[in-house]
């Protein structure tokens, strides 16, 4: 296929390879377009240092600024969203349903390179509202400190106290028959399952108590072992999780942080899980603007990693890959001009894309303006 050639019938064609009707049932397809294809996928507020080092600040002006313009918002994510509308860095990423709005984005800017359409395909039940405790607790690192992160002393201490009550793990006693008056018979497999079960730990959990070094992928497989009852009494696992939320959410920074949900979700309850800070939300919002239902907006909402706020959570790979292959079409630069005329006659443009009265009135404009004269014409 020529590089000149690129129609919009090739574009639909590419799409195929990746999109395919019986995984609709389960998977959800989205879809982002870049005008240029070396961009990569982060949002607005990570491409700049001092952006994400003053996050909460940016955030916090914003909403000093503009209290009017945001009062109708009464979730912090939906003020995140309308704040991303009108050009503030967040920690969202905007993607479509719609393919052919993709292919606008990779053709609007950028005339001189190729673009690029990337790809999603997401489970629908991952798939999180506008109204989520777990988006309203990644909505929330926003207003964050920069320094924050999640400290290991409270995963350190949980694992000590795991060891306190083994003997007191129903399943393991059932596994071994263990009879109340056969005294000697239990405190022998009291023993055996101490042993047994501080191995599966140490090894499965890769827990190192001798030296007090601590794996963050800890509590992860903790829920691995949940589903596998024959490894742990599933109380047992309920207790520890419960043990360590609470400890999580007596966290200095963490009280800050369920007193920022709090303003927008008042009955939010603090039972927080770890893992969703170091994840990549997609999220189906409400339609609360005409820009969202017209380009069928949806986002990607980023956590951070183990070493805080500041660096941006990783999206999930299953998402935009095949067997480590990433799941997006190239769109020619030389092409851009005709697949832009193409999608409009499909309804797919500037004035249809964006409503607003400022976007329609520069629409207008350009539809009447004349090349300009040169001064010296025009004084004479």
């Amino acid at each position: 296929m020529s590089s000149e050639q690129f129609s919009i019938s090739d574009f639909l064609n590419e799409l195929k390879k990746y999109v395919k009707e019986e995984d609709k049932l389960e998977n959800t397809y989205f879809f982002r377009g870049h005008a240029n294809c070396e961009w990569i996928l982060e949002p607005s507020i990570f491409r700049n240092k001092g952006h994400i080092q003053n996050e909460d600040k940016i955030i916090n002006d914003m909403f000093t600024a503009c209290p009017q313009d945001l009062e109708k918002e009464t979730l912090l994510f939906d003020k995140l969203v309308k704040l991303q509308h009108y050009g503030c860095p967040t920690r969202l990423l905007d993607i479509t349903s719609n393919a052919l709005v993709a292919l606008y984005f990779a053709c609007s800017d950028e005339k001189e390179k190729d673009g690029k359409v990337f790809v999603f395909k997401v489970p629908t039940k991952q798939i999180k509202y506008s109204d989520s405790d777990t988006v309203a607790i990644i909505s929330a690192l926003s207003l964050a400190p920069n320094k924050f992160r999640i400290d290991d002393k409270t995963f350190k201490e949980a694992s000590r106290d795991l060891f306190k009550d083994i003997p007191k793990c129903d399943f393991f006693i059932r596994r071994y028959r263990i009879k109340k008056e056969r005294k000697n018979q239990y405190l022998t497999s009291s023993k055996k399952i101490d042993s047994e079960l501080q191995d599966f730990l140490i090894s499965y959990l890769e827990i190192n108590l001798e030296n007090d070094k601590f794996n963050y992928r800890y509590l992860e497989s903790l829920e691995m072992a949940k589903s596998r009852r024959y490894l742990l009494n599933e109380r047992f696992i309920e207790r520890l999780f419960r043990q360590f939320t609470n400890n999580l959410c007596k966290q200095p920074q963490m009280l800050s942080l369920l007193n920022d949900i709090r303003k927008s979700k008042p009955y939010f309850q603090p039972f927080i899980n770890y893992q969703d800070f170091y994840k990549v939300l997609c999220i189906n919002p409400s339609k609360t603007n005409d820009r969202l239902i017209y380009q069928q907006g949806s986002f990607f909402l980023y956590g951070m990693t183990e070493e805080g706020k500041e660096n941006p959570a990783i999206l999930t790979e299953e998402w935009f890959k095949i067997a480590d292959q990433e799941m997006s079409i190239t769109i020619p630069y030389r092409c851009k001009d005709n697949l832009l005329k193409d999608l409009k006659y499909l309804g797919i443009s500037q004035e249809t894309l964006f409503p607003e009265l400022d976007k329609q009135a520069e629409v207008i404009k350009k539809k009447y303006e004349q090349p300009s004269e040169d001064k010296k014409t025009k004084n004479e």
